[in-house]
């Protein structure tokens, strides 16, 4: 018990140095002290404004929706964080469609 009662102690003990260190760390207003902000890039993020299958050449943007993983696949493609890649309703469907075809062959 006295062992326990000791380790115990001197956990509270370190933790109140290390609040006491943080507290120290953070109230310094020494002026030589330049505080460091870093700056991330910005992420430029690609949009295509065209029917990734290769054979469609559906431009309008109100008929275009952005492309999942499994229809990136279907034809072929990897998904790229900087890309963000547009798919007509046509072809989404076709997608879907053969999809299904897919998973009704595994349940079979």
């Amino acid at each position: 018990d006295q062992t326990k009662t000791a380790n115990n102690t001197n956990k509270g003990k370190i933790r109140d140095e290390i609040k006491e260190t943080k507290k120290v760390i953070t109230n310094d207003s020494d002026s030589s002290i330049e505080e460091v902000e870093e700056t991330k890039p910005k992420k430029r993020l690609v949009i295509v404004w065209q029917c990734l299958n290769p054979e469609c050449t559906m431009t309008k943007k109100e008929l275009l929706r952005t492309a999942d993983h499994c229809t990136l696949s279907f034809y072929g493609m990897e998904a790229d964080d900087k890309k963000k890649r547009k798919i007509c309703g046509t072809c989404h469907r076709h997608v879907m469609d053969q999809q299904e075809v897919l998973v009704a062959k595994l349940h079979n």
